[in-house]
């Protein structure tokens, strides 16, 4: 038999990736035999990985509420059929049972793991596009239903933001729209019409007897034109800057607010999203399908709003689609917990049997795994110079350097003026002796250390995520004092993003908002550069915990199943629980 590595090079979905590509691959898929009487997964369990068979012969049956395996319930896979490859991309839930029908052995390729590979491998890909024939044959690479998923990740296209609006690796983009360009059409109707019309009425209107006439109607001319012109631009600048993205975990909603400069980011999972309207009030929105949404949360967000869309009732289908995915996924990983709990109490035999060919590399070992570690020093200058520092679990953040800059200003400007005042006093006014270089020695130290205190509070003004808390530290400079105010990501309810203003718009520095249950415990990332990209840390960090949280209550669970279990199988024994459960009748 061939091995695993030539297996995966001629396979249809893989034979286009490279020899490092393959073996890379070869480590993350895992190989597992079965029998004739193995179940490799359960209908409607929660379905993360990509079997394919390497020889022998599987079989997948649905069936209904009742049951009863119904139509077309039943489909077989033989050597190098597979099943479920858009699973490498999204989670899912098994539509059927699968079933070993002739021993083999089957390749099993977890999502998670999966992606993992993309990202160290980003050219693969595009390699997995799928091939298809002009007469509409599948050939090779991703089957089209995989593909249509694989597409809307950002880490396809290295998008890791959407607009300004920063995306997990793992998220899928399932709508994306600014407003509609009628409804801009509509706002730029009237400084359209009044660049054509003033202009015409004083060139009409004005006379031109004099020279000061002939001026005045030229600025009457071009004046209107400029102003107006930048009105424009300004309101395309805001209808660019607002957006409603939705993805597969969250809704994003940009605001940009064109009086102010102000920008506000709002994200909300999609398990707190509880209705959506649509509304489309006038003859021009029926008439043009465009509309507003209104989606209530159950987060401190309250309702997310978005006028002027185009096709707003796919908004709503969409949200529904997700919302009822959330509890699907919900009965998956509830159903699995179970199924979890009842085979470790009863210590039943694993249906796999794991293989591991000679030489293979442990998945802790492997070639995608292996890192280059920095040394010492590039971890200090790290440290030293860049706002964003990322060590273990841990990662840290500073104001933006122009607050830095702010900051020093004054000491700075002090230090001009004095050099400056120094060379004219002792240049023009004879100026000097150990008395005068004594008081300007001083004027230095004194706005030297003005100067390293302002610097040395910018500096120890410092803001962490781990995988447990967001933490504001802020303390004073030379050990003067320090206030610290935690939250656990368990705590916290909803999270914003602001760049409050012109200067904060033009070099992408603001705020991040991260509200709690405790009312005195909200804390503010104040000044941070990129304050998007540090909401999509919050909620990578938030999903992370999350995940965790649901693994340790699905082994709670597991306990207090085992403990039913006993219960149940003590009832038994004692013959106190009937065999037969519904009546039979006479």
């Amino acid at each position: 038999m061939t091995t695993k590595l030539e297996f995966l090079a001629d396979h249809e979905v893989f034979s286009g990736l490279s020899d490092d590509e393959l073996l890379a691959l070869s480590q993350v898929a895992k190989e597992y035999a079965f029998t004739g009487q193995s179940v490799l997964a359960y209908q409607r369990d929660v379905a993360d990985a990509m079997f394919i068979v390497r020889d022998g012969r599987l079989y997948a049956r649905a069936v209904d509420e009742q049951g009863v395996a119904r139509g077309a319930g039943t489909r077989y896979y033989d050597a190098g059929d597979y099943i479920g490859a858009e699973w490498l991309f999204d989670v899912g839930a098994h539509p059927a049972t699968i079933f070993g029908s002739v021993d083999g052995h089957v390749l099993v390729l977890r999502g998670a793991d999966f992606r993992r590979f993309l990202r160290a491998y980003p050219a693969v890909i595009r390699k997995l596009e799928p091939i298809v024939e002009p007469d509409g044959t599948f050939y090779g690479g991703l089957p089209p239903e995989a593909w249509e998923v694989a597409d809307k990740m950002p880490m396809i296209e290295k998008r890791s933001r959407i607009g300004p609006v920063r995306l997990l690796d793992d998220e899928i983009v399932e709508f994306y729209s600014r407003r509609s360009p009628i409804f801009l059409l509509e706002s730029l109707l009237l400084p359209v019409f009044a660049i054509v019309l003033l202009p015409m009425l004083a060139y009409f209107l004005i006379p031109t007897d004099t020279a000061i006439m002939r001026a005045l109607r030229l600025a009457a001319i071009f004046l209107p034109i400029v102003l107006l012109a930048i009105l424009i631009m300004l309101r395309l600048l805001d209808w660019r800057n607002d957006y409603l993205i939705i993805t597969n975990k969250h809704i994003s909603h940009r605001e940009f607010q064109l009086r102010t400069f102000h920008t506000q980011l709002n994200k909300v999972p999609i398990a707190q999203v509880q209705s959506v309207s649509v509304l489309k009030p006038t003859f021009t929105a029926n008439l043009f399908d465009i509309g507003s949404v209104r989606i209530t949360t159950a987060a401190n967000v309250g309702t997310i709003t978005f006028e002027g869309i185009d096709d707003p009732a796919k908004v709503e289908e969409v949200l529904n689609r997700l919302r009822l995915r959330v509890k699907e996924m919900d009965a998956a990983v509830a159903q699995t917990n179970m199924r979890q709990s009842v085979e470790r109490h009863f210590q039943l035999d694993a249906e796999l049997e794991a293989i591991t060919e000679d030489g293979e590399l442990l998945q802790d070992e492997n070639l995608l795994l292996l890192a280059q570690r920095d040394d010492g020093f590039g971890r200090a200058l790290s440290r030293l110079v860049n706002w964003r520092v990322e060590e273990g679990n841990v990662i840290t953040y500073r104001r933006n350097y122009l607050i830095l800059l702010w900051d020093l200003a004054p000491p700075l400007l002090l230090l001009f003026v004095l050099g400056v005042a120094t060379a004219l006093a002792s240049t023009y006014l004879g100026a000097g002796g150990p008395l005068f270089f004594t008081g300007v020695a001083i004027v230095l130290l004194i706005d030297f250390f003005w100067l390293l205190w302002r610097y040395q509070d910018w500096r120890n003004d410092i803001f962490q995520l781990t995988d447990r808390d967001v933490i504001d530290i802020d303390r004073k400079p030379f050990g003067f004092g320090e206030s610290r105010k935690q939250a656990p990501l368990q705590n916290i309810q909803n999270v914003r993003a602001e760049r409050p203003g012109f200067f904060a718009t033009m070099f992408d520095y603001g705020n991040v908002y991260i509200d709690t249950a405790g009312a005195d415990a909200n804390i503010v990332f104040d000044k941070v550069p990129r304050p998007s990209l540090v909401l999509s840390d919050i909620f990578g960090r938030l999903e992370g915990y999350r995940e965790s949280q649901r693994t340790r209550e699905g082994e709670a669970r597991r306990q207090e199943y085992a403990v039913l279990l006993d219960v149940y199988k003590q009832e038994l024994e004692r013959d106190r629980i009937p065999t037969r459960l519904s009546p039979i009748d006479e």
